[in-house]
Formats: C-alpha cells, sequence, structure tokens
C-alpha cells in the first residue's frame, strides 16, 4: 500500500505514537503537544527522552524500539536516546 505521509507526517505520527504509548504528567504532555503543534519535533523528541530520563521512567522494550525507530526516522545519533536503555523493564 502507498504511504502518503511525507517525513514530517511520519516523524509527527511516531511522536504522537510514542506519547500514547507511555506515562507523562500532564505539563509534560502539553509542552510536548506544543512542540508538535509548531513542528519542533526535535524538541518534541528531546523532551520525551528528558522526562523519561529525570524521572527514572521505567519502560518496556517495545517502547525503548519505537525510541530508537523514531529517532532513526529523524537521523538522530545514538547518542540521543540510548542513554534510556537503563530504564528498560527485566
Amino acid at each position: 500500500m502507498f504511504n502518503s505521509l511525507n517525513p514530517y507526517g511520519k516523524q509527527k505520527k511516531s511522536i504522537i505514537d510514542l506519547i500514547n504509548s507511555i506515562i507523562l504528567n500532564n505539563d509534560a504532555k502539553a509542552t510536548i503537544d506544543e512542540y508538535i503543534e509548531v513542528n519542533e519535533y526535535g524538541l518534541a523528541f528531546d523532551q520525551i527522552t528528558y522526562e523519561l530520563s529525570e524521572n527514572e521512567l521505567q519502560i518496556s522494550k517495545e517502547v525503548y524500539m519505537k525510541i530508537k525507530d523514531l529517532a532513526d526516522l529523524m537521523e538522530l545519533p545514538k547518542d540521543s536516546y540510548d542513554f534510556l536503555a537503563k530504564l528498560i523493564l527485566d
């Protein structure tokens, strides 16, 4: 099937899917939503990784892979997310 989303549309969809996969407080979600509204996907990604790391929120391997896939889509370096590996549930 033909995928009509451009790279930025894919990034937006992936970020929204990611934030729906994790538990964040309302302030964090509002900040991320604001970044998405103005197409600042890099800032949204940074905010997500910051919130997870700062609050030491445990994540599943599936969520970690979503973060990795999003970073790959956005052409971000591995060090933009690999520090979250310590948060993966065993």
